[in-house]
């Protein structure tokens, strides 16, 4: 299992789904007290990427069958279930993750275990470079 680490959220990701958390100040701020949300990758739809930009973050939003998707202001990503907001710093592992899940869905599946991911087992390493850059 993998851990990318987001401004409002997690993903772990396995090797045919996600489970998105929500741990940390900004999490709390913009998620409430919330359980994990685990998504098989058979049942997104679409995934909406956006890169970040300088001091503009970026965010992954995962289409759900039966979800509604929020598209209106930053505020709603933020606030929205299936989305993790991320900062310029976080992109890589970002982009990273969006080309395994297109890679599974595609049939096309990237090698799981060599991804330059970082562990789960190195979450704490991860929340707290992240908490103090931002």
């Amino acid at each position: 299992m993998y851990f990318v680490q987001g401004k409002n959220g997690q993903i772990v990701l396995q090797k045919n789904r996600i489970t998105i958390k929500r741990k940390g100040a900004m999490s709390m701020l913009t998620q409430g007290v919330k359980g994990d949300k685990d998504i098989p990758f058979k049942s997104i739809t679409g995934i909406e990427f956006k890169a970040s930009a300088g001091m503009t973050d970026g965010y992954i939003q995962f289409g759900i069958l039966g979800a509604v998707e929020s598209r209106r202001t930053a505020m709603d990503l933020y606030n929205d279930e299936n989305t993790v907001m991320f900062n310029s710093s976080q992109a890589p592992n970002f982009i990273t993750l969006k080309k395994y899940i297109d890679s599974v869905v595609d049939e096309e599946p990237l090698d799981f275990a060599t991804l330059p991911l970082p562990k789960e087992g190195e979450q704490q390493s991860a929340m707290a470079t992240s908490n103090t850059a931002g």
